[in-house]
């Protein structure tokens, strides 16, 4: 049986930072061992965006990172105001939302019905 324990620590985060964010959650609840690594801001770093630390505002920050991912899982970050972008993580897929409000959003069509995107 592997023993965990014999493994360097950063390579058991970069292993769990490999999963999921559901998937380290559940395996935060498999031991007090475990749930150090999958709670640890070097697994919770790896699910934000890379350039998370631009985009989200300074007083939205919060400790540990697993608190920030799911933070913005639930309340988006409104960019100039709320008044033009609006952005947040949808779970569980991690993938990073920009949406943008209805006036500032054009979509072209052409004679055949196809978008311009």
């Amino acid at each position: 049986m592997l023993d965990f324990r014999a493994l360097p620590t950063g390579c058991l985060a970069d292993i769990i930072s490999l999963t999921s964010p559901l998937d380290a959650c559940r395996l935060s609840l498999v031991s007090p061992f475990f749930y150090s690594f999958a709670s640890s801001d070097d697994v919770w770093a790896k699910f934000l965006p890379a350039d998370y630390q631009n985009l989200v505002p300074a007083s939205r920050f919060v400790s540990p990172l697993k608190g920030l991912y799911l933070s913005l899982c639930d309340h988006p970050v409104l960019i100039d105001d709320g008044k033009k972008v609006n952005l947040y993580i949808r779970s569980p897929t991690s993938l990073l939302i920009f949406s943008f409000l209805p006036p500032l959003l054009i979509v072209g069509w052409t004679a055949d019905c196809t978008s311009l995107f």
